[in-house]
């Protein structure tokens, strides 16, 4: 499901209109990959998205803004010592901030603690937030070029 964020008329469905908050699509519509892509960036008569992906707030991939990025050592019993990676720093994810940001990510041992994390469930909304800044970036971009035109 989508959400308008500007109003639009669809030419695709009647010049059915749709105002900010409406859902895209409307239902007993179906909708083409490429018509949500053209809607959701800017490759459309109004040169600006139109609609953004909604997701639940619990896979709104807004929420890894939230989580920090640390340097840091594994403790003693981690990794084995004849790993390349013993003894030295690391940059990542603590698995507490992971429960507490994206919980859908956070993975847990049979006493039910958190004890890591799964890029799994975190690389596709990260990928998700590139998206969305590229699409943000090529509007800017695309209203930037207007006002040097004029």
């Amino acid at each position: 499901m989508y959400k308008v964020i500007k109003a639009f008329t669809d030419l695709h469905d009647n010049d059915y209109p749709y105002s900010v908050g409406d859902m895209f699509p409307r239902l007993g519509i179906k909708v083409s990959e490429k018509r949500l892509k053209e809607l959701s960036g800017s490759d459309n008569k109004q040169g600006t998205p139109l609609i953004k992906c909604q997701l639940s707030e619990e896979l709104n991939p807004e929420r890894l803004y939230d989580l920090n990025v640390w340097q840091y050592k594994y403790r003693e019993g981690h990794l084995d010592k004849g790993d390349q990676r013993y003894g030295k720093t690391h940059i990542g994810l603590l698995a507490e901030d992971v429960k507490q940001h994206y919980p859908i990510a956070a993975n847990y041992n049979k006493d039910g603690d958190v004890e890591d994390w799964s890029e799994r469930y975190l690389i596709p909304p990260m990928l998700k937030l590139i998206q969305m800044q590229h699409a943000e970036i090529e509007a800017i971009k695309a209203e930037l070029e207007e006002i040097r035109a004029s």
